[in-house]
């Protein structure tokens, strides 16, 4: 198994440690909107001192899909994963209005 894709019900750090170090797979947390960590990753690409970039993911007549990663220079407590979010993010390509 390569990917694990689970419910939020599994942020649990030592859930993480063990399907990461111990099964050698990737956790995949689909985030809810206003979850601290999800409203950190939106601060993060807002900020002028962010030097990511968005990447295009798919593009479409009308609109283009970006993705951005944001890396977590800290660690949650006990866990020994690094932890990454990714934002999407809709540009329609006629009015450039964002959502």
């Amino acid at each position: 198994m390569k990917l694990l894709i689970v419910d939020r019900g599994y942020i649990d750090y030592e859930f993480i440690n063990e399907v990461f170090y111990g099964a050698g797979s990737d956790i995949l947390i689909p985030l809810k909107e206003g979850m601290d960590i999800h409203t950190y990753a939106i601060l993060t690409v807002e900020s002028p001192e962010w030097n990511g970039q968005w990447k295009c993911w798919k593009k479409e007549t009308e609109y283009i899909e970006e993705v951005a990663l944001v890396e977590h220079l800290g660690r949650w407590e006990g866990c020994k994963v690094d932890l990454y979010t990714s934002l999407m993010r809709k540009k329609d390509l006629k009015s450039g209005e964002i959502s």
